[in-house]
């Protein structure tokens, strides 16, 4: 599998209006301090760890309002001729 890109909203560091990560071959991160190095790392290894803890969805994780809950989370995979949804670490 080669992720291509990732779009990141809403989580740690990232608002509601997110950013689209275009990856290559090597990929490197680099920005000054609190810039979402660190953000977009935990976003990957809460996709695709390889352990169920590494996978461990926290609301913590996200921009909540007060009051408001963590219903799922879900990523886009892509299969042969389409994309499906998988909804996972409903909190």
């Amino acid at each position: 599998m080669k992720i291509e890109s990732i779009t990141v909203q809403g989580f740690r560091c990232f608002d509601a209006t997110g950013e689209i990560i275009h990856l290559d071959d090597f990929n490197c991160f680099v920005g000054p301090n609190a810039s979402g190095k660190t953000a977009a790392m935990m976003a990957l290894s809460r996709m695709f760890g390889e352990s169920k803890g590494q996978r461990q969805v926290n609301p913590s994780d996200f921009h909540l309002t007060p009051g408001e809950n963590l219903v799922s989370v879900h990523r886009a995979v892509a299969g042969k001729d389409k994309w499906g949804t998988e909804s996972f670490g409903a909190a």
